[in-house]
C-alpha cells in the first residue's frame, strides 16, 4: 500500500506509486517528485561553488548556467536532459527579518501573490505576462502557508534562444519556519498542463512538510 510504504520511508529509496521522496538533511523539509526526475546538477554545482566562498568562480572548469545564478535553490529536480528549467520542482530558502509573518508582512494571499508576480516573476519591462490563477491560505502541521498558482508567458533569452517563447504553469507553497522562508515551486510547460500534470503538481505540493 502506498500510504504504508511512505510512512516507512521506503520512497526515499524506491519509487512508490510513481514518486520518490527527497528529505533535506539540514533543513529537514521533504517532498515527493516523479521517480524519473533527476536532481539538477547545475543547482548542486552552484551551491558547492557558493559554499567554497566565491559564487562567481567555476569549480574544476565547470561553468554555472545563467539560470541558477542569483538566488540559488536549496534543491531542484526535473526530467533528464532538460536544461531550460521550464519543467521542475525546486525549493528556495531565504532568511527573514525579525517580526516577519505571511499575513502581516506580505498581506492576504491574493495580495501577496500579486506582489510576487509584479515584483519578481513578471516585473514591468521584463517582457513576461503573468496571470494569477489561485491564491489561498492553509495551515499544516502548525505552520501557516500560502498556496499560489499562476501562469507566465514570455520570450526566452534572445542571446541563447533567438525569438523562442515560453509558457509555463506554476503551483507553489510558501511557508515561514522560525527565521526562514521556504518556497516550493512546481513548474510545468503550459502545453503539458492537464489533469495528469495538475494531479502531479498537487501531489508534490501536498507532500511538502518538515520533519
Amino acid at each position: 500500500m502506498p500510504v504504508q510504504a511512505r510512512s516507512l520511508g521506503l520512497d526515499l529509496l524506491y519509487p512508490v506509486a510513481g514518486f520518490k521522496r527527497y528529505r533535506d538533511p539540514e533543513d529537514r523539509f521533504e517532498f515527493i517528485y516523479p521517480y524519473r526526475w533527476l536532481e539538477d546538477q547545475a543547482v548542486v554545482l552552484a551551491r558547492t561553488t557558493a559554499r567554497a566562498g566565491n559564487p562567481a568562480e567555476p569549480i574544476l572548469g565547470m561553468k554555472i548556467p545563467r539560470r541558477v545564478r542569483g538566488v540559488i535553490p536549496r534543491v531542484a529536480f526535473g526530467p533528464a536532459g532538460r536544461e531550460d528549467a521550464l519543467e521542475n520542482v525546486s525549493v528556495i530558502k531565504q532568511t527573514l527579518l525579525p517580526g516577519f509573518s505571511l499575513r502581516g508582512t506580505l498581506g492576504e494571499p491574493e495580495e501577496a501573490a500579486q506582489k510576487l508576480l509584479d515584483s519578481s516573476i513578471a516585473p514591468p519591462g521584463s517582457g513576461k505576462d503573468a496571470t494569477l490563477v489561485r491564491a489561498q491560505a492553509a495551515r499544516r502541521n502548525s505552520l501557516e502557508e500560502y498556496e499560489f498558482e499562476w501562469t507566465v508567458e514570455g520570450a526566452l533569452s534572445p542571446r541563447t534562444n533567438g525569438n523562442k517563447r515560453f509558457a509555463v504553469h506554476t503551483t507553489s507553497i510558501i511557508t515561514a519556519k522560525e527565521d526562514e522562508l521556504y518556497t516550493l515551486a512546481v513548474i510545468t510547460p503550459q502545453d503539458k498542463w492537464g489533469p495528469e500534470a495538475k494531479a502531479t503538481a498537487e501531489a508534490i505540493c501536498e507532500s511538502f512538510a518538515f520533519r
